[in-house]
Protein backbone atom coordinates (compact mmCIF):
# COMPACT_ATOMS: atom_id res chain seq x y z
CA UNK A 1 0.00 0.00 0.00
CA UNK A 2 2.82 2.45 0.81
CA UNK A 3 4.15 2.27 -2.76
CA UNK A 4 0.71 3.13 -4.14
CA UNK A 5 0.20 5.83 -1.54
CA UNK A 6 3.59 7.34 -2.34
CA UNK A 7 2.66 7.60 -5.99
CA UNK A 8 -0.41 9.59 -4.96
CA UNK A 9 1.65 11.72 -2.57
CA UNK A 10 4.19 12.40 -5.34
CA UNK A 11 1.38 13.99 -7.35
CA UNK A 12 -0.35 15.92 -4.57
CA UNK A 13 2.78 16.84 -2.54
CA UNK A 14 0.63 17.54 0.51
CA UNK A 15 -0.67 15.63 3.51
CA UNK A 16 -2.73 16.94 6.42
CA UNK A 17 -4.62 15.70 9.47
CA UNK A 18 -6.96 18.62 10.10
CA UNK A 19 -10.01 18.32 7.85
CA UNK A 20 -10.45 22.10 7.99
CA UNK A 21 -7.39 22.39 5.72
CA UNK A 22 -9.00 20.37 2.93
CA UNK A 23 -9.49 23.31 0.57
CA UNK A 24 -5.78 23.28 -0.25
CA UNK A 25 -5.97 19.72 -1.59
CA UNK A 26 -3.73 16.77 -0.78
CA UNK A 27 -4.20 13.60 1.27
CA UNK A 28 -6.23 13.71 4.48
CA UNK A 29 -5.10 11.21 7.11
CA UNK A 30 -7.62 10.17 9.77
CA UNK A 31 -5.49 9.87 12.91
CA UNK A 32 -5.67 10.56 16.62
CA UNK A 33 -8.20 9.24 19.10
CA UNK A 34 -9.86 5.89 18.42
CA UNK A 35 -13.14 4.36 19.53
CA UNK A 36 -13.59 1.00 21.27
CA UNK A 37 -13.07 -0.82 17.96
CA UNK A 38 -9.80 1.00 17.28
CA UNK A 39 -11.27 3.18 14.53
CA UNK A 40 -9.92 6.72 14.36
CA UNK A 41 -12.69 9.12 15.30
CA UNK A 42 -11.48 11.57 12.66
CA UNK A 43 -12.64 9.10 9.97
CA UNK A 44 -16.01 10.79 10.39
CA UNK A 45 -14.55 13.91 8.75
CA UNK A 46 -13.05 12.13 5.74
CA UNK A 47 -15.99 12.52 3.36
CA UNK A 48 -16.39 16.18 4.27
CA UNK A 49 -12.68 16.67 3.60
CA UNK A 50 -13.08 15.11 0.14
CA UNK A 51 -16.07 17.33 -0.59
CA UNK A 52 -14.12 20.44 0.39
CA UNK A 53 -11.06 19.80 -1.74
CA UNK A 54 -8.96 16.90 -0.48
CA UNK A 55 -7.75 14.65 -3.27
CA UNK A 56 -7.71 11.46 -1.18
CA UNK A 57 -8.42 10.37 2.37
CA UNK A 58 -6.72 7.60 4.35
CA UNK A 59 -9.09 5.94 6.84
CA UNK A 60 -9.32 2.77 8.91
CA UNK A 61 -13.13 2.65 8.97
CA UNK A 62 -14.73 0.00 6.78
CA UNK A 63 -18.08 1.54 7.64
CA UNK A 64 -17.15 4.92 6.17
CA UNK A 65 -15.73 3.15 3.12
CA UNK A 66 -18.75 0.92 2.40
CA UNK A 67 -21.33 3.63 3.08
CA UNK A 68 -19.78 6.06 0.58
CA UNK A 69 -19.47 4.26 -2.78
CA UNK A 70 -19.28 7.56 -4.63
CA UNK A 71 -15.99 8.35 -2.91
CA UNK A 72 -14.46 4.87 -2.75
CA UNK A 73 -11.98 5.63 -5.52
CA UNK A 74 -10.56 8.41 -3.34
CA UNK A 75 -10.72 6.55 -0.04
CA UNK A 76 -7.69 4.49 1.00
CA UNK A 77 -8.46 1.87 3.64
CA UNK A 78 -5.71 0.97 6.09
CA UNK A 79 -5.38 -0.75 9.47
CA UNK A 80 -4.06 2.34 11.28
CA UNK A 81 -3.91 5.89 9.98
CA UNK A 82 -1.09 7.01 12.27
CA UNK A 83 1.15 4.10 11.38
CA UNK A 84 0.45 4.57 7.68
CA UNK A 85 1.35 8.26 7.93
CA UNK A 86 4.60 7.35 9.68
CA UNK A 87 5.43 4.65 7.13
CA UNK A 88 4.78 7.05 4.26
CA UNK A 89 7.08 9.64 5.84
CA UNK A 90 9.80 7.05 6.43
CA UNK A 91 9.55 5.98 2.79
CA UNK A 92 9.82 9.61 1.64
CA UNK A 93 12.83 10.17 3.87
CA UNK A 94 14.62 7.25 2.22
CA UNK A 95 14.26 9.00 -1.14
CA UNK A 96 15.95 12.17 0.15
CA UNK A 97 19.70 12.58 -0.35
CA UNK A 98 20.24 15.58 1.90
CA UNK A 99 21.76 15.88 5.39
CA UNK A 100 19.22 15.88 8.22
CA UNK A 101 19.97 17.36 11.63
CA UNK A 102 17.82 16.25 14.59
CA UNK A 103 17.39 18.47 17.66
CA UNK A 104 16.31 16.71 20.87
CA UNK A 105 16.55 17.46 24.60
CA UNK A 106 14.59 18.88 27.50
CA UNK A 107 14.76 22.64 26.97
CA UNK A 108 15.65 24.96 24.11
CA UNK A 109 14.82 22.66 21.18
CA UNK A 110 12.46 25.05 19.43
CA UNK A 111 14.71 28.08 19.88
CA UNK A 112 17.67 26.10 18.52
CA UNK A 113 15.59 25.12 15.52
CA UNK A 114 14.41 28.71 14.96
CA UNK A 115 17.97 30.01 15.14
CA UNK A 116 19.13 27.46 12.58
CA UNK A 117 16.25 28.57 10.37
CA UNK A 118 17.90 32.01 10.32
CA UNK A 119 21.49 30.81 10.03
CA UNK A 120 21.60 27.90 7.60
CA UNK A 121 19.81 29.68 4.70
CA UNK A 122 22.98 31.74 4.29
CA UNK A 123 24.45 28.61 2.68
CA UNK A 124 21.58 26.26 1.89
CA UNK A 125 17.96 25.97 0.89
CA UNK A 126 16.99 24.82 4.37
CA UNK A 127 13.88 23.09 5.68
CA UNK A 128 13.08 23.34 9.40
CA UNK A 129 10.26 21.84 11.43
CA UNK A 130 7.24 24.18 11.10
CA UNK A 131 5.61 25.44 14.28
CA UNK A 132 5.74 22.68 16.91
CA UNK A 133 5.36 19.63 14.67
CA UNK A 134 7.79 17.52 16.68
CA UNK A 135 5.85 14.49 17.99
CA UNK A 136 4.63 11.15 16.60
CA UNK A 137 2.38 13.00 14.16
CA UNK A 138 4.38 16.19 13.73
CA UNK A 139 7.64 14.55 12.68
CA UNK A 140 6.12 12.59 9.78
CA UNK A 141 4.12 15.65 8.72
CA UNK A 142 7.36 17.64 8.74
CA UNK A 143 9.32 15.04 6.80
CA UNK A 144 6.62 14.95 4.12
CA UNK A 145 7.06 18.70 3.59
CA UNK A 146 10.70 18.32 2.56
CA UNK A 147 10.92 18.73 -1.23
CA UNK A 148 13.65 18.17 -3.85
CA UNK A 149 14.69 21.82 -3.69
CA UNK A 150 15.79 21.55 -0.07
CA UNK A 151 19.51 21.02 0.53
CA UNK A 152 19.46 20.41 4.28
CA UNK A 153 16.77 19.78 6.92
CA UNK A 154 16.53 20.47 10.64
CA UNK A 155 13.95 18.37 12.47
CA UNK A 156 12.87 18.95 16.06
CA UNK A 157 12.26 15.74 18.01
CA UNK A 158 9.84 15.96 20.95
CA UNK A 159 8.99 13.03 23.20
CA UNK A 160 7.36 12.26 26.54
CA UNK A 161 8.05 8.57 27.05
CA UNK A 162 10.84 6.06 26.58
CA UNK A 163 11.53 4.76 23.06
CA UNK A 164 9.65 7.62 21.40
CA UNK A 165 12.76 9.56 20.40
CA UNK A 166 14.25 6.42 18.87
CA UNK A 167 11.01 5.72 16.99
CA UNK A 168 10.95 9.27 15.61
CA UNK A 169 14.59 8.96 14.58
CA UNK A 170 13.68 5.88 12.57
CA UNK A 171 11.29 8.10 10.61
CA UNK A 172 13.54 11.17 10.40
CA UNK A 173 16.78 9.18 9.85
CA UNK A 174 19.08 11.98 11.05
CA UNK A 175 22.69 12.11 9.89
CA UNK A 176 23.53 14.59 12.66
CA UNK A 177 22.06 15.17 16.10
CA UNK A 178 22.19 17.61 18.99
CA UNK A 179 20.73 17.07 22.47
CA UNK A 180 20.27 20.50 24.06
CA UNK A 181 20.29 19.32 27.70
CA UNK A 182 18.72 16.97 30.20
CA UNK A 183 16.11 18.57 32.44
CA UNK A 184 12.79 17.73 34.07
CA UNK A 185 10.42 17.95 31.12
CA UNK A 186 7.42 15.59 31.12
CA UNK A 187 8.60 14.21 34.44
CA UNK A 188 5.22 12.69 35.21
CA UNK A 189 5.16 10.70 31.96
CA UNK A 190 8.79 9.61 32.12
CA UNK A 191 8.59 8.66 35.78
CA UNK A 192 12.13 9.69 36.72
CA UNK A 193 14.96 12.01 35.74
CA UNK A 194 17.00 8.97 34.76
CA UNK A 195 14.35 8.00 32.23
CA UNK A 196 14.49 11.52 30.76
CA UNK A 197 18.24 11.15 30.33
CA UNK A 198 17.83 7.73 28.76
CA UNK A 199 15.15 9.04 26.42
CA UNK A 200 17.27 11.96 25.18
CA UNK A 201 20.20 9.58 24.71
CA UNK A 202 18.10 7.58 22.25
CA UNK A 203 19.22 10.12 19.64
CA UNK A 204 22.82 9.16 20.40
CA UNK A 205 21.84 5.51 20.15
CA UNK A 206 20.44 6.05 16.67
CA UNK A 207 23.52 8.01 15.54
CA UNK A 208 25.80 5.28 16.84
CA UNK A 209 23.93 2.56 14.94
CA UNK A 210 23.77 4.55 11.71
CA UNK A 211 27.26 6.11 11.71
CA UNK A 212 25.93 9.59 12.37
CA UNK A 213 27.64 12.57 13.97
CA UNK A 214 26.69 14.01 17.38
CA UNK A 215 27.15 17.69 18.20
CA UNK A 216 27.92 17.70 21.94
CA UNK A 217 28.30 20.43 24.56
CA UNK A 218 31.67 19.50 26.05
CA UNK A 219 30.91 21.53 29.16
CA UNK A 220 27.96 19.26 30.03
CA UNK A 221 29.38 16.16 31.72
CA UNK A 222 26.08 14.31 31.50
CA UNK A 223 25.84 14.78 27.74
CA UNK A 224 29.48 13.86 27.33
CA UNK A 225 28.91 10.61 29.17
CA UNK A 226 25.72 9.70 27.33
CA UNK A 227 27.15 10.55 23.91
CA UNK A 228 30.32 8.50 24.43
CA UNK A 229 28.62 5.66 22.54
CA UNK A 230 28.76 7.72 19.32
CA UNK A 231 32.12 7.20 17.55
CA UNK A 232 31.88 10.54 15.73
CA UNK A 233 31.43 13.58 17.93
CA UNK A 234 31.97 17.28 17.30
CA UNK A 235 32.36 19.47 20.39
CA UNK A 236 31.36 22.96 21.43
CA UNK A 237 31.20 24.66 24.84
CA UNK A 238 33.63 24.87 27.75
CA UNK A 239 36.81 22.94 27.08
CA UNK A 240 36.46 23.17 23.28
CA UNK A 241 37.72 25.77 20.78
CA UNK A 242 34.14 26.97 20.26
CA UNK A 243 32.64 28.56 23.37
CA UNK A 244 31.05 31.69 24.84
CA UNK A 245 32.48 34.34 27.13
CA UNK A 246 29.54 35.80 29.06
CA UNK A 247 29.57 39.59 29.31
CA UNK A 248 26.22 40.83 30.61
CA UNK A 249 22.92 39.58 32.01
CA UNK A 250 19.96 39.46 32.40
CA UNK A 251 19.58 40.46 28.73
CA UNK A 252 22.31 38.37 27.30
CA UNK A 253 25.49 39.55 25.61
CA UNK A 254 28.61 37.47 25.11
CA UNK A 255 31.68 36.94 23.02
CA UNK A 256 31.45 34.06 20.59
CA UNK A 257 34.92 32.54 20.85
CA UNK A 258 36.18 30.51 17.92
CA UNK A 259 39.78 29.32 17.54
CA UNK A 260 41.16 32.28 19.47
CA UNK A 261 38.90 34.88 17.82
CA UNK A 262 36.16 36.75 19.69
CA UNK A 263 32.99 38.11 18.08
CA UNK A 264 30.42 40.10 20.07
CA UNK A 265 26.79 38.96 20.27
CA UNK A 266 24.18 41.20 21.89
CA UNK A 267 21.01 39.18 22.36
CA UNK A 268 17.40 40.07 23.10
CA UNK A 269 17.02 36.86 25.12
CA UNK A 270 16.57 37.14 28.88
CA UNK A 271 18.89 35.08 31.07
CA UNK A 272 22.42 33.76 30.78
CA UNK A 273 21.04 30.23 30.52
CA UNK A 274 20.24 30.94 26.87
CA UNK A 275 23.94 31.22 26.03
CA UNK A 276 24.33 27.47 25.53
CA UNK A 277 21.31 27.38 23.22
CA UNK A 278 22.70 30.15 21.05
CA UNK A 279 26.13 28.53 21.13
CA UNK A 280 24.76 25.17 19.98
CA UNK A 281 22.97 26.75 17.02
CA UNK A 282 26.05 28.80 16.16
CA UNK A 283 28.27 25.73 16.23
CA UNK A 284 26.01 23.70 13.95
CA UNK A 285 25.72 26.58 11.49
CA UNK A 286 29.49 27.12 11.45
CA UNK A 287 30.06 23.38 11.00
CA UNK A 288 28.01 23.61 7.82
CA UNK A 289 29.97 26.59 6.56
CA UNK A 290 28.16 29.72 7.76
CA UNK A 291 30.78 32.41 8.59
CA UNK A 292 31.15 33.56 12.20
CA UNK A 293 30.43 37.23 11.45
CA UNK A 294 27.09 36.31 9.84
CA UNK A 295 26.27 34.00 12.73
CA UNK A 296 26.99 36.72 15.30
CA UNK A 297 24.84 39.24 13.44
CA UNK A 298 21.90 36.86 13.11
CA UNK A 299 22.08 35.88 16.80
CA UNK A 300 22.11 39.56 17.73
CA UNK A 301 19.15 40.30 15.48
CA UNK A 302 17.08 37.34 16.73
CA UNK A 303 13.88 38.46 18.45
CA UNK A 304 12.06 35.85 20.53
CA UNK A 305 8.47 35.28 19.45
CA UNK A 306 5.52 33.01 20.09
CA UNK A 307 5.59 33.54 23.87
CA UNK A 308 9.09 32.02 24.19
CA UNK A 309 10.97 34.73 26.07
CA UNK A 310 9.17 37.43 24.12
CA UNK A 311 9.48 41.04 25.35
CA UNK A 312 6.61 43.46 24.82
CA UNK A 313 5.36 46.78 26.11
CA UNK A 314 2.08 46.46 27.99
CA UNK A 315 0.55 49.76 29.03
CA UNK A 316 3.73 51.46 30.33
CA UNK A 317 5.28 48.24 31.61
CA UNK A 318 7.96 46.01 30.15
CA UNK A 319 6.42 42.56 29.82
CA UNK A 320 8.49 39.40 29.46
CA UNK A 321 6.36 36.48 28.30
CA UNK A 322 7.92 33.05 28.59
CA UNK A 323 4.77 31.00 28.78
CA UNK A 324 4.87 28.48 26.00
CA UNK A 325 6.39 25.79 28.18
CA UNK A 326 7.53 25.36 31.77
CA UNK A 327 9.12 22.57 33.74
CA UNK A 328 11.15 22.58 36.97
CA UNK A 329 14.43 23.01 35.10
CA UNK A 330 13.36 25.95 32.97
CA UNK A 331 11.50 27.56 35.89
CA UNK A 332 14.59 27.28 38.04
CA UNK A 333 16.95 29.03 35.64
CA UNK A 334 14.33 31.67 34.84
CA UNK A 335 13.95 32.54 38.51
CA UNK A 336 17.69 32.48 39.05
CA UNK A 337 18.22 34.89 36.16
CA UNK A 338 15.86 37.37 37.80
CA UNK A 339 17.12 37.02 41.34
CA UNK A 340 20.88 36.99 40.79
CA UNK A 341 20.90 40.25 38.84
CA UNK A 342 20.34 43.85 39.80
CA UNK A 343 16.78 45.05 39.13
CA UNK A 344 16.33 45.99 35.49
CA UNK A 345 14.86 49.41 36.26
CA UNK A 346 14.58 50.65 39.79
CA UNK A 347 14.11 48.83 43.07
CA UNK A 348 10.93 46.86 43.84
CA UNK A 349 9.45 47.53 40.39
CA UNK A 350 9.28 43.88 39.41
CA UNK A 351 6.17 41.72 39.28
CA UNK A 352 6.60 37.94 39.17
CA UNK A 353 3.88 35.74 37.68
CA UNK A 354 4.37 31.97 37.69
CA UNK A 355 1.91 29.45 36.29
CA UNK A 356 1.62 25.92 37.58
CA UNK A 357 3.83 23.30 35.94
CA UNK A 358 1.94 20.52 34.20
CA UNK A 359 2.72 16.88 33.37
CA UNK A 360 4.64 16.30 36.60
CA UNK A 361 2.45 13.53 37.98
CA UNK A 362 3.37 12.45 41.53
CA UNK A 363 6.34 14.85 41.46
CA UNK A 364 4.11 17.94 41.23
CA UNK A 365 3.85 18.84 44.96
CA UNK A 366 7.57 18.47 45.56
CA UNK A 367 8.58 20.46 42.50
CA UNK A 368 6.09 23.27 43.15
CA UNK A 369 7.20 23.50 46.77
CA UNK A 370 10.85 23.78 45.74
CA UNK A 371 9.94 26.47 43.23
CA UNK A 372 8.06 28.59 45.77
CA UNK A 373 10.77 28.09 48.39
CA UNK A 374 13.33 29.55 45.96
CA UNK A 375 11.45 32.84 45.50
CA UNK A 376 13.12 35.85 47.14
CA UNK A 377 10.00 37.85 47.93
CA UNK A 378 12.01 40.93 48.92
CA UNK A 379 12.77 41.55 45.25
CA UNK A 380 9.17 41.85 44.07
CA UNK A 381 6.35 44.31 44.45
CA UNK A 382 3.87 41.55 43.62
CA UNK A 383 4.08 37.78 43.20
CA UNK A 384 1.22 35.88 41.60
CA UNK A 385 1.05 32.08 41.57
CA UNK A 386 -1.50 30.74 39.11
CA UNK A 387 -3.15 27.33 39.14
CA UNK A 388 -4.46 24.53 41.34
CA UNK A 389 -1.09 22.86 41.94
CA UNK A 390 -0.09 25.73 44.22
CA UNK A 391 -3.00 24.88 46.54
CA UNK A 392 -1.40 21.52 47.34
CA UNK A 393 1.72 22.97 48.96
CA UNK A 394 2.63 25.29 51.82
CA UNK A 395 2.64 28.91 50.71
CA UNK A 396 4.60 31.45 52.77
CA UNK A 397 2.88 34.32 54.55
CA UNK A 398 4.09 37.16 52.35
CA UNK A 399 2.24 40.41 51.77
CA UNK A 400 3.30 40.48 48.12
CA UNK A 401 1.97 36.99 47.39
CA UNK A 402 -1.39 36.14 45.89
CA UNK A 403 -2.58 32.77 44.65
CA UNK A 404 -5.09 32.85 41.79
CA UNK A 405 -6.97 30.08 40.04
CA UNK A 406 -6.47 31.09 36.43
CA UNK A 407 -5.46 33.77 33.95
CA UNK A 408 -8.94 35.36 34.04
CA UNK A 409 -8.54 36.12 37.76
CA UNK A 410 -5.06 37.49 37.07
CA UNK A 411 -6.45 39.79 34.41
CA UNK A 412 -8.99 41.22 36.86
CA UNK A 413 -6.33 41.88 39.51
CA UNK A 414 -3.97 43.53 37.03
CA UNK A 415 -6.74 45.81 35.79
CA UNK A 416 -7.42 46.88 39.37
CA UNK A 417 -3.74 47.48 40.18
CA UNK A 418 -3.18 49.59 37.03
CA UNK A 419 0.58 49.04 37.12
CA UNK A 420 2.76 51.65 35.45
CA UNK A 421 6.49 51.41 34.76
CA UNK A 422 7.02 47.88 36.09
CA UNK A 423 8.93 44.89 34.81
CA UNK A 424 6.41 42.07 34.65
CA UNK A 425 8.07 38.66 34.43
CA UNK A 426 5.75 35.86 33.31
CA UNK A 427 6.50 32.15 33.02
CA UNK A 428 4.13 29.19 32.88
CA UNK A 429 2.96 26.15 30.96
CA UNK A 430 1.02 26.45 27.72
CA UNK A 431 -2.10 25.21 29.49
CA UNK A 432 -2.04 28.23 31.83
CA UNK A 433 -2.67 30.65 28.92
CA UNK A 434 -1.15 33.44 30.99
CA UNK A 435 -0.81 35.67 27.94
CA UNK A 436 -4.59 36.10 27.90
CA UNK A 437 -4.34 38.17 31.08
CA UNK A 438 -2.70 40.81 28.90
CA UNK A 439 -5.11 40.41 25.95
CA UNK A 440 -2.41 38.70 23.89
CA UNK A 441 -3.24 35.73 21.68
CA UNK A 442 -0.93 32.72 21.42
Amino acid sequence: MIAKLYQIYSQTKRVFIDSREAAQGGIFFAVGQTNAEGVHKSCAYAIQALKEGADFAVINSEEVYTQNPTYQSRLLLTNNGEQTLQMLAAHHRRQLKIPVVAIAGSNGKTTTKELLAKLLPHRYNCFVTPKNLNNHLGVPLSVLQINPQHEIAVLEIGANHLNETLALCQIARPDYGLVTNNGKDHLGEYGSIENIRRANAELYEYLKTHQGIAFVNKGDSELMQRSAQVPQREYYGAGSPFYTELLTEPFLSFNLCHNGQKTLVTSALFGGYWAETLLGAAFVANYFGVPIDIIAQELSDYKPQNLRGETRTWQTNRLLLDCYNANPSSMGVFLQAIQTQKPITGEKLTVLILGEMLELGVFAPQEHQQLVDSINFDLYAHVFLIGAEFTKITLPNQAQLQHLSNAAELKTILQRLNLQGYNIMVKGSRGNKLETAFDINA
